[in-house]
C-alpha cells in the first residue's frame, strides 16, 4: 500500500549573494557621499577626509563632530534590511554609508564618541565578516576600552565618529585627492561644498543658476542660517534627491514638505507659497528648534509646531527670507496678459454675482513682542592661535551663564560666569587644523547651549566678499583676507575667461571686478610664488530685465474673484517649475491668492484653447484648491460634495 504525501518542507533563510549585491551597487564616490549626508545629519559643522596618499591612498578616513554612534545605530548597521535612517528617529548614524562602502573597502574600523558616554565604541570588519554576521545571527563585540586618541585623527573635546576606510587597490583611484576635489561635489548639496575637506581643501562646488546665505540673530530663534540655491539642474542620487529644500537647527532634521505637513491648518496657510517649489533648494537652521530635536533625529517633536517659536519662524519667512528669495532669483509675481486679464474678469463678474461683491481690506501684518530666550551668539566660529573673540549669552535680564572652554585645547577664558566671554587660544596650543570643539555656556545652572569652534593653526585665505548675486552694471570691490605674510602680490583670474575684466589684478585688496556677461563668475586668487596659497568665491550676475512692451496692470487691479465669504487674488507666476503643480495657493484671513505657474504643459496647451475652454478649465483649478485649503480637514466625501455645490451655484447663472 502506498502512501502518498500531503506536504514537504522548504528551508527559510536569505542568499549571500542578494547582501552582497545589496552593498555593491553603489560606486565608490556615491558611497562616499552617503558617509559625508550622515555626517551633516548627525550634526557636525564640517566634514574632515584625510587621506595617506594624495595620489593612490592606501587609508581614507572620514572624521565628523556630529553627534556619534548611539548604541541603537550600532545596532542597526548589523541588521540587513534595517536603517536607522528609516525605522526610527535617529539620522547620521552612519549605518548606511557604511554599508555601501564596505564593498569598496578591504576593511573599515569604526569609532564614535556619544555625549552621553565617556567610551570610545569600535569595532573593525570587512564585507565578509558582515555578511556573515548577519546570516548565522551572531553576536558582534563592540570595543568599549579603545582610549581617545588611539587613532591619530580621533577628535579631542567633542562627540565625533571616526571611519578609517583601506581602500581595494582596484579602487584607489576613485579616491585620489584630486578625483575627491573634483567631483565629489557634484554628488552633495551646495551648502556643504564649503564645509567638506580633503586633505584640508574644500570640494570644487557644484555649478548653480543662483545662490545667497542670510544669517542673522534673533531674539526667540536665536541664531539662523539660510542658504538657499536653484539648482541648474535637479540632481539625485540613486534615486534618492540631493536638491531639495531642508530644514534644521544644527545640521539638517526633515525636508521642508514634511514640515509643513506637521503644522496645524491655521498654520501651513501661512507659509508662503514659493517655499513649496521644487526650485528652491537648500538648508534653513534655526537654533531655537534645537529643544525639540531629540539626538539626530530626523524629525522634530510635535511640541514645535504648536510653540511660540514656529509662529515667529512662519513670520521670518513671509517678512524676510521670501522678500530675499524674490530679489535674488527673480521670482517676482508677473502681470497677467491681455487675454487672461479679460477672461479672469469675466470670471471675477460671475462670482461675484453668485456670492456677493469683495469687500477689499488692506493686509497688514502686526508686530509681535517676543519674550527673550536663552541663546549664544556666534555660534560657529573659526579661531587660531593667539586670536581673542568675544561670545554673548542672551536671555532675561535676570538670567545668569556660567562658561565652560574646558575641551578646548589652549583655550583661555576672560571669565566663569557673565552675559559676555572673550576667549582665546595658547600659541602653543595642540590640535590639528580643522578639528572641532564645543564651547558650553549654562543658564541658571540648568539648561545649556553649544558654540561650535574650529581651530585651525592660520585663517584661511577668503576673498570678501565671499558670494553675492549682482546686476550686470554694478562693480565689484574685492579684497583678500588672511594671507601670509610672506604673500605680498596675487595673481587674479576670472573664470569663464570673458565673463568679466579684473583691475588691478595683482594686489591683495580693491580689486575691481567688472562682469562682462550674465551668469556664474568664479573668481580665483592665488599666489604667484606659492601654489597651495589660493582661494576662490562664486558670484552670479543677473541679465536685465526685458523692456515691457505691455501696459503694466497695477496691482490693486488684479481680478478679485469670490467663492462662498472669500476674496480669490489670481495672479501669475514666472520662473516655476514645469514639473510642478500648475496652480499654488496661500489662505490669511478670508483671502486666498494664487499664482498660475505659466510654464505647466497642461497651462500652456489650455492657453491655445478657446476661451470659454480655458475659463471653465482654470475655475475648476480655482474651486478645487479653494475647497482644498478651506476644508482640508473635513475628509475627502465633504470636500467633493462641496465642490460640487460651488460648481452647482455658478452654473446656475
Amino acid at each position: 500500500m502506498t502512501t502518498s504525501k500531503t506536504s514537504f518542507f522548504v528551508t527559510a533563510g536569505i542568499e549571500r549573494h542578494a547582501i552582497s549585491r545589496e552593498i555593491e551597487k553603489l560606486p565608490a564616490l556615491h558611497a562616499l557621499a552617503e558617509l559625508v549626508d550622515n555626517s551633516f545629519d548627525a550634526g557636525s559643522l564640517n566634514v574632515n577626509i584625510i587621506l595617506d596618499n594624495a595620489k593612490h591612498p592606501n587609508h581614507v578616513v572620514v572624521v565628523d563632530t556630529g553627534s556619534g554612534i548611539s548604541k541603537d545605530g550600532i545596532e542597526a548597521f548589523f541588521r540587513y534590511g534595517r536603517s536607522l535612517w528609516l525605522s526610527s528617529k535617529h539620522k547620521g548614524s552612519n549605518g548606511k554609508g557604511s554599508k555601501y562602502i564596505l564593498w569598496h573597502a578591504k576593511q573599515i574600523t569604526v569609532r564614535s564618541l556619544s555625549l552621553k558616554e565617556k567610551a570610545v565604541k569600535c569595532f573593525t570588519l570587512n564585507a565578509d565578516r558582515w555578511i556573515d554576521h548577519i546570516l548565522q545571527q551572531q553576536q558582534v563585540e563592540i570595543q568599549l576600552d579603545s582610549p581617545l586618541g588611539a587613532h591619530p585623527h580621533d577628535p579631542r573635546g567633542t562627540t565625533f565618529t571616526l571611519i578609517d576606510i583601506e581602500i581595494k587597490a582596484e579602487r584607489q583611484h576613485f579616491f585620489s585627492e584630486a578625483f575627491l576635489l573634483e567631483n565629489l561635489g557634484d554628488l552633495l548639496s551646495p551648502q556643504y561644498a564649503d564645509r567638506v575637506y580633503v586633505n584640508g581643501q574644500p570640494l570644487k562646488p557644484r555649478d548653480i543658476l543662483g545662490g545667497f546665505t542670510d544669517m542673522r540673530s534673533d531674539p526667540l530663534l536665536g541664531e539662523i542660517r539660510a542658504y538657499l540655491y536653484r539648482p541648474v539642474h535637479l540632481a539625485s542620487r540613486e534615486g534618492t534627491r540631493i536638491d531639495t529644500l531642508r530644514l534644521g537647527s544644527i545640521g539638517p532634521v526633515t525636508d521642508f514638505l514634511t514640515f509643513a505637513r506637521e503644522l496645524p491648518l491655521e498654520l501651513r496657510k501661512k507659509v508662503p507659497s514659493v517655499f513649496f517649489d521644487r526650485s528652491i533648494c537648500g538648508l534653513i537652521e534655526v537654533e531655537g528648534f534645537n529643544p525639540w530635536r531629540e539626538g539626530a533625529s530626523k524629525e522634530f517633536r510635535e511640541e514645535l509646531y504648536r510653540s511660540d517659536e514656529v509662529r515667529h519662524f512662519l513670520l521670518y519667512l513671509e517678512t524676510i527670507l521670501w522678500p530675499m528669495i524674490r530679489k535674488e532669483f527673480h521670482l517676482e509675481v508677473s502681470k497677467i496678459e491681455d487675454r487672461e486679464q479679460n477672461n479672469l474678469r469675466e470670471l471675477q463678474d460671475l462670482t461675484q454675482r453668485v456670492f456677493g461683491p469683495v469687500a477689499i481690506r488692506e493686509k497688514k501684518l502686526r508686530p509681535i513682542t517676543i519674550p527673550p530666550e536663552f541663546h549664544v551668539s556666534p555660534w560657529s566660529v573659526q579661531l587660531c592661535p593667539g586670536e581673542k573673540i568675544t561670545f554673548r549669552a542672551k536671555g532675561r535680564q535676570t538670567d545668569t551663564f556660567d562658561w565652560d572652554w574646558s575641551d578646548i585645547p589652549g583655550a583661555r577664558g576672560s571669565n566663569k560666569t557673565g552675559n559676555t566671554l572673550e576667549l582665546s587660544i595658547d600659541n602653543n596650543a595642540t590640535f590639528q587644523d580643522n578639528d572641532q570643539f564645543k564651547l558650553r555656556v549654562k543658564k541658571n545652572g540648568g539648561t545649556s547651549r553649544e558654540a561650535h569652534i574650529r581651530l585651525n593653526h592660520q585663517k584661511d585665505l577668503a576673498i570678501k566678499p565671499a558670494s553675492g548675486t549682482y546686476d550686470l552694471d554694478d562693480t565689484l570691490i574685492l579684497r583678500v583676507e588672511n594671507a601670509p605674510a610672506k604673500t605680498h602680490n596675487l595673481h587674479w583670474t576670472v573664470s569663464p575667461a570673458d565673463a568679466a575684466v579684473i583691475e588691478n589684478n595683482k594686489a591683495l585688496t580693491d580689486i575691481r571686478l567688472l562682469p562682462a556677461k550674465a551668469g556664474k563668475i568664479t573668481v580665483t586668487a592665488k599666489d604667484p610664488k606659492n601654489s597651495s596659497v589660493v582661494t576662490s568665491a562664486d558670484f552670479y550676475i543677473r541679465a536685465p530685465e526685458p523692456v515691457k512692451t505691455v501696459t503694466e496692470i497695477p496691482d490693486n487691479s488684479l481680478p478679485l474673484l469670490r467663492i462662498e465669504d472669500t476674496t480669490i487674488v489670481v495672479d501669475t507666476m514666472h520662473g516655476g517649475d514645469p514639473n510642478e503643480s500648475i496652480m499654488n495657493g496661500q489662505l490669511e484671513n478670508k483671502c486666498v491668492t494664487f499664482w498660475i505657474n505659466v510654464v505647466h504643459p497642461q497651462y500652456i496647451e489650455t492657453l491655445k484653447t478657446a476661451d470659454s475652454a480655458w475659463k471653465i478649465y482654470v475655475l475648476m483649478q480655482i474651486i478645487t484648491r479653494y475647497v482644498f485649503l478651506v476644508y482640508d480637514d473635513s475628509g475627502a466625501e465633504t470636500i467633493q460634495m462641496k465642490i460640487g455645490e460651488i460648481l452647482a451655484k455658478l452654473s446656475s447663472r
